[in-house]
Order: C-alpha cells, then structure tokens, then sequence
C-alpha cells in the first residue's frame, strides 16, 4: 500500500517492525513485523477491523508514551540551547498536541481507520507525559 507520506507512514509503523513478540506464521516462529502483522490480523478477525485488543494496544501506547518522552527531551534541550530557559517549552507542547490531535482525530481514521475510542486512549497517552513533565518539573 501505498501511502501519502513516507516519513509519517514510517514512524506510525514503526511500533510493527519493533515488535519483539513470537507468532507462529505457516509452522515457523517468526518475530518483528511479520509477527506483528499476523497477531493483528487474528485480533481484528476476532473482535474486527480498527480494534486492536488490550496486549497489543498497551504495546503500542509504551510508543506514544516513547514518543511523548522524546518531544520532552527534545523540546527542553532546544528551549535550553536558544532562550537559556523553559520559555519555549509551553509553546513547543502546545504545538505538539496539536499535530498529535490531527492526527489522532483526522489522519488515523482516514488512513488506518482507526476508531474514536483508541484516538482517545492514544492522545491521553501523548499527553499525560507533557502533563506529568508540567506538574513536576516545571516551576
């Protein structure tokens, strides 16, 4: 499949190729993303397309947390490195969710038709870390 933007398609995948979990696929044990793709396709089978069932999506939302961390780190350093403080960092979390309710909200359904219900669990998985990070760190 082929899709409208490589970078984004491959961060968004990148939870699959990582997945470190044994599936048996024709006899054989394999891991990464042909081991993810096979337990996602007996879960969508069994509870249907969208839903994800609660190992797999915990999984992916050590991601989004991941992630969260990352923009934390990232957005401090730069906040650090040009305005000498955290200045910058509500208006860099500010942005961020953003983008990440975009695509949450519009470009998941759209693309990986994903439900309402996981846009929701995944956001507040994006967001509780900058929430976190405000609370305790920021003063």
């Amino acid at each position: 499949m082929r899709h409208w933007f490589g970078p984004y398609h491959f961060l968004v995948t990148f939870p699959d190729r990582m997945y470190p979990f044994v599936t048996q696929v024709d006899g054989q044990r394999v891991r990464w993303r042909r081991s993810y793709d096979r337990r996602l396709a007996l879960i969508q089978r069994q509870l249907g397309v969208g839903r994800f069932g609660f190992r797999l999506s915990a999984y992916r939302e050590i991601f989004h947390i991941i992630g969260s961390g990352i923009i934390i780190v990232l957005g401090t350093i730069i906040s650090q490195a040009l305005w000498g403080s955290d200045a910058a960092l509500p208006v860099v979390f500010a942005l961020s969710m953003l983008v990440i309710t975009y695509q949450e909200f519009v470009l998941q359904p759209r693309t990986y038709k994903q439900r309402m219900g996981k846009g929701v669990i995944d956001w507040i998985s994006w967001a509780a870390p900058f929430y976190l990070y405000f609370v305790y760190f920021i003063k």
